[in-house]
């Protein structure tokens, strides 16, 4: 008998999850989800995403950093694929976006993984990027990011149209070592699971330091 691995069992879990849920109920309560032909498509970061309608497989479309220009060469990582169905399962008819933004740290349920998504990610991309603010711009706004006049570096990135976040970057200089901070809408985690953002933000970070090519340092977040 085949071994099968944790996360190929939860994804086919998610899967099947997926094929059974009422996807009026989905579009509904996630406007940005699109029917095209036999896939739902959402734009998840600089991609956009096609889950089919009678597999649950989840492939990319379109990616204009993809490896050749060739989005079949763009590889989505195991927490983007989860990231994607809890975010199917978890949203709640009743979110909306509040902005008001905040700290991960600060979001509701979220003070149990506030120590680990310093060190794993912000501590992370502040010691990555130190002295490469430009090179960490650049990346941003490959990943359609929106400019913010905050911070040495801010912008707003989309993991999903309704949960925004907010990627700040103050450099370093020879009194003070970089910093950076990860905000999030309050009202994010009626959409996602507040594990999912911690994902949600490792793949901002991995996406990051894919995209610049350089390699990243400190503590990164195990699902880098």
């Amino acid at each position: 008998m085949e071994w099968e691995s944790n996360y190929k069992k939860c994804t086919r879990e998610w899967k099947k999850r997926f094929l059974e849920m009422d996807k009026d109920s989905l579009r509904r309560r996630i406007p940005s989800l699109k029917t095209e032909g036999n896939n739902l498509t959402i734009f998840y970061f600089d991609r956009k995403l096609g889950i089919c309608l009678e597999s649950g497989e989840i492939a990319v479309l379109e990616d204009k950093n993809a490896p050749g220009g060739n989005p079949g060469a763009s590889i989505l990582t195991e927490n983007d694929e989860l990231n994607i169905f809890t975010y199917f399962w978890y949203c709640k008819e009743t979110a909306f976006f509040r902005n008001q933004w905040l700290p991960f740290r600060d979001l509701k349920d979220a003070r149990p993984f506030g120590p680990a998504f310093q060190k794993g990610i912000n501590n992370t991309l502040a010691e990555t990027f130190e002295g490469n603010a430009r090179e960490l711009e650049k990346v941003l706004i490959r990943m359609g990011g929106k400019k913010l006049s905050s911070a040495d570096v801010g912008y707003e990135l989309y993991p999903v149209a309704e949960i925004p976040m907010r990627v700040l970057f103050w450099d370093g200089d020879e009194e003070f070592p970089a910093q950076a901070n990860i905000l999030f809408d309050r009202g994010s985690t009626d959409y996602i699971h507040v594990e999912s953002l911690v994902t949600m933000a490792s793949s901002a970070l991995y996406r990051m330091v894919k995209l610049s090519g350089i390699s990243a340092k400190g503590s990164p977040f195990p699902a880098m």
